[in-house]
């Protein structure tokens, strides 16, 4: 029955009780309905049978509207709106490089996998020919020709031992590859020509970050002052960009999709530097029934809150690159503000994954789309905006200031830790950063903090945290994200990487 408080439906028990009185009406009360007998076996195929065809009608009911829907019945009826539920994306590594002989040729679908995951399977997206690659070469020089002192070179956040002044190229060479990040530096020159520092072997046919210098007490009489240069940049011998060969969260940090499962002749290794940039499962019911509902309740242009979910309402395009965090904040008074934001405008903040395929121009045309006419868009990303009637506008908005994140795990483990356990738990914590969201504190320890993550992968047994925004912490405490709220302060927001996650075993 259908009425003003909408659909009821007969159940089993009550259709088998009309049935019943149906029955003894007919043939009185002394037929036996028990579920044993032969009535009582009719009564119960038939109720049976018909709450069946009451529960299609209330499937078809409730099939008619977004808050009961489900599955391809729900996208029927949320398209009444245009909405559409995400679609699953492609996990996606950029620069996966490819290291053998240099003609090689690699052709496009060529299938690697993560070392440990054999089902974490990634292809390349075109053909590559490998080169001879180019070591990286840096040069140390200095003012003058020292009498006196020492000084410390530093590589990606390592530091050597003191290098005296009257240290020869072999010490040098051997202070660098004594670091536990490298290991085929080779060294020329002298304090008086400067040192050239190749980078080779392991090292050796990529690009290098720039070494820096400390503890500089080189004297001649008068200070000695240190100049590093980049002589010659390191290449690849080739690189590929990489699509996952399912769709979801296919995970691969950097470093471990190292399996060629179509071997060529001429290719030996192949290695990721960054981390994959993870792809995502279809979108539930409910998942997609809470965004159509928030993006509902705000109106299509002119408040901020629909300028902010003109943005969001990106990620309905199949296909895309979600753009993860969107923040708007606008400006009332006629002066500029502590943001920094002028008089009568509001600046929008978008964030998108790092390494993911941009959509700035599609952010533009969002923010010029929904913004009040006469506004300012203010910010640090600019863009034109052309309207329906052609005219050109500029405007802009800004990204989050990204921190990085360092972090250290003392781990004690047993025999139950797996042999992977180390990547399962970068890949955990990874995951975990990333959803953070903007403007949100990075906390250490209790319910859904760092520590937490580790819960899930057996055999650990303590953890001693060091965490940071520089390399090398010393500290376990939480790390404080700005979250734009406060006039003056920037929206910001944790970056995490594998690479930047260090585990050792004690």
């Amino acid at each position: 029955m259908i009425d003003a408080s909408g659909l009821t439906i007969k159940r089993l028990s009550q259709i088998k009780a009309e049935i019943e009185s149906s029955l003894r009406a007919a043939f009185g009360n002394q037929i036996n309905t028990l579920p044993q007998s032969v009535i009582g076996q009719f009564v119960g195929i038939s109720a049976e049978r018909e709450a069946a065809i009451y529960e299609l009608i209330e499937d078809v009911y409730h099939s008619q509207y977004p808050d009961s829907a489900e599955g391809v019945n729900f996208d029927r009826a949320a398209s009444i709106v245009s909405f559409t539920r995400l679609p699953a994306l492609y996990s996606s590594i950029v620069g996966e490089v490819l290291i053998g002989t240099a003609g090689t040729i690699i052709p496009i679908g060529t299938v690697f996998s993560v070392a440990g995951s054999p089902t974490s399977t990634f292809e390349t997206i075109t053909e590559v020919t490998l080169t001879a690659g180019v070591d990286e070469v840096q040069n140390v020089a200095f003012s003058a020709t020292p009498t006196s002192g020492s000084f410390k070179l530093v590589f990606s956040g390592q530091t050597t031992a003191l290098i005296n002044w009257n240290d020869d190229a072999a010490a040098v060479q051997t202070a660098l590859n004594n670091l536990s990040n490298l290991s085929g530096v080779t060294v020329s020159g002298s304090f008086a020509a400067g040192f050239a520092v190749t980078f080779a072997g392991a090292d050796g046919k990529k690009p290098q970050p720039a070494m820096t210098y400390s503890d500089n007490t080189l004297d001649f009489g008068g200070a000695v002052t240190i100049t590093i240069t980049e002589t010659t940049p390191g290449e690849y011998q080739g690189t590929v960009d990489m699509i996952a060969t399912q769709t979801g969260p296919i995970i691969a940090n950097a470093g471990t999709l190292t399996v060629i499962d179509n071997p060529i002749a001429g290719l030996t290794s192949v290695y990721n530097p960054e981390d994959a940039a993870i792809g995502r499962a279809v979108e539930t019911d409910a998942e997609a029934r809470i965004r159509r509902r928030n993006r509902l309740q705000i109106s299509v242009a002119g408040p901020l809150d629909a300028i902010r979910n003109a943005v969001l309402r990106l990620n309905d395009v199949e296909d895309s690159i979600l753009i993860e965090d969107v923040r708007a904040f606008e400006n009332v008074t006629l002066l500029t503000d502590a943001r920094g934001i002028p008089g009568k405008a509001f600046e929008v903040y978008a964030y998108q994954a790092a390494g993911a395929t941009s959509r700035d121009q599609e952010i533009i045309d969002a923010i010029g789309g929904a913004k009040p006419a006469g506004i300012e868009a203010h910010g640090d990303v600019s863009g034109v905006y052309i309207d329906n009637q052609g005219q050109s506008h500029t405007v802009k908005f800004s990204r989050p200031i990204e921190i990085d994140i360092y972090l250290e795990l003392d781990l004690t483990v047993t025999g139950d830790y797996p042999a992977d356990g180390d990547n399962q738990v970068k890949a955990a914590i990874v995951e975990w950063g990333d959803d953070i969201g903007t403007g949100n504190d990075v906390i250490v320890y209790g319910t859904n903090s760092l520590l937490a993550q580790l819960n899930s992968i057996e055999g650990i047994t303590d953890v001693v945290v060091r965490i940071g925004t520089a390399a090398s912490p010393t500290l376990d405490d939480n790390i404080i994200i700005d979250d734009g709220l406060t006039p003056g302060v920037q929206v910001e927001k944790s970056s995490w990487d594998t690479g930047r996650i260090i585990i050792a075993h004690v």
